[in-house]
C-alpha cells in the first residue's frame, strides 16, 4: 500500500513550505502516525505535527448537454517540521 501519493505544489503550499509546513496527497486509509513515520524515514527530518483533511468531491458541468461529473475524493496531509529543516522535493528554484 502506498501512503504518500504525491506532493501538492501550489502557490499556497509553497508559501507554507517556507515556514516548514509541507503538503502531500495521501492514501484515504493512511493514519497520522503512519504519515509521520514515513516522512521521517524517507526525508530524514523531525516531524512535529500532522494534520489531515478529506477533500469532498465537487460537481463539474461539462459540455453543452450539461453532463454532470464529480471529482474524486482526496485526503490531504499537512506536515509540520522542526524549524530550519526542509524537504528537498519542494525546493523549486526560479530561473
Amino acid at each position: 500500500m502506498t501512503i504518500l501519493i504525491r506532493p501538492i505544489i501550489t502557490e499556497k503550499s509553497m508559501a507554507n513550505a517556507a515556514r516548514s509546513v509541507y503538503t502531500f496527497q495521501v492514501a484515504p486509509s493512511a493514519t497520522k502516525h503512519q504519515i509521520r513515520e514515513l516522512v521521517t524515514k524517507l526525508f530524514s527530518v523531525h516531524v512535529i505535527r500532522v494534520n489531515t483533511t478529506i477533500v469532498k468531491p465537487t460537481i463539474k458541468r461539462t459540455g453543452r448537454r450539461k453532463l454532470v461529473s464529480a471529482t474524486a475524493t482526496k485526503k490531504i496531509a499537512r506536515v509540520w517540521l522542526k524549524s530550519g529543516e526542509t524537504i528537498s522535493l519542494f525546493d523549486l528554484k526560479e530561473e
